[in-house]
């Protein structure tokens, strides 16, 4: 009878770095381009490894009928998968997660854009149920 043998993979090692939270507040914008919404751009910057960063975005937005307003997380200058509010005119939560890969001692600036469909106004809220555009997340290095 013929035995195989069993190797344990080689895992790398890795550090999960202490998880961040930036808030933001009332935000409304009629521009049809993306622009920053207050208060949600920061920089982050690796250590000295290699880090895969792990981001969630929470943006509750409304605007007018057939506004189609959209949001994005934008890593370093490049625009990501968009939240899209279509035809909505109640105040509705949409969640987007992200990963980045940042090189070591590297800053990248992260923030949220909007923007509306149509140039009628389109609005990112802290009020009614209390809640604010959010981004959350953690850094994992040595990947």
């Amino acid at each position: 009878m013929a035995t195989s043998a069993v190797t344990t993979p080689k895992l790398k090692p890795t550090t999960i770095q202490s998880g961040f939270a930036i808030q933001g507040s009332r935000f409304s914008t009629t521009s049809t381009s993306f622009v920053d919404v207050t208060g949600m751009t920061f920089n982050y910057t690796a250590g000295a490894t290699n880090e895969r960063l792990f981001l969630i975005m929470e943006v509750m937005a409304a605007g007018s009928s057939g506004n189609n307003a959209s949001c994005t997380l934008s890593i370093n200058g490049a625009d990501q998968t968009l939240a899209t509010y279509h035809d909505n005119i109640y105040f509705t939560r949409n969640t987007r997660v992200y990963i980045a890969d940042i090189p070591a001692n590297a800053t990248y600036t992260i923030k949220i854009r909007c923007k509306s469909g149509t140039g009628a106004a389109v609005s990112v809220t802290n009020d009614g149920a209390g809640f604010m555009p959010i981004v959350q997340g953690f850094a994992i290095s040595n990947v």
